[in-house]
């Protein structure tokens, strides 16, 4: 995330926690240019990437964005700390 963070500065407001539906999207990247896309990113550890999607569309993040005229993307990331591996899983809002 922080790459990704990093990356993204330039073209994109970042909003950490953002209030959004019930309760907080961990990440909202939107374009500055609207017609560009725009991403709701949940966090997700020990759980799945589909758990974290699933979130962000029972919670209603998206309203966060709902002006947003570009594509807007669903994006659930699990981290297994077991396996040590990551998930991801992604829909359009």
């Amino acid at each position: 995330m922080t790459i990704a963070y990093i990356s993204a500065i330039d073209n994109y407001h970042i909003v950490r926690e953002m209030p959004a539906g019930i309760g907080f999207a961990d990440f909202i990247f939107y374009h500055k240019d609207m017609s560009k896309q725009a991403f709701i990113i949940e966090l997700k550890r020990n759980s799945t990437s589909e758990d974290a999607l699933k979130q962000i569309f029972d919670k209603r993040y998206d309203e966060a964005i709902k002006d947003y005229t570009g594509l807007k993307l669903a994006i659930g990331i699990s981290y297994d700390s077991n396996l040590k591996k990551h998930s991801i899983s992604i829909k359009p809002i």
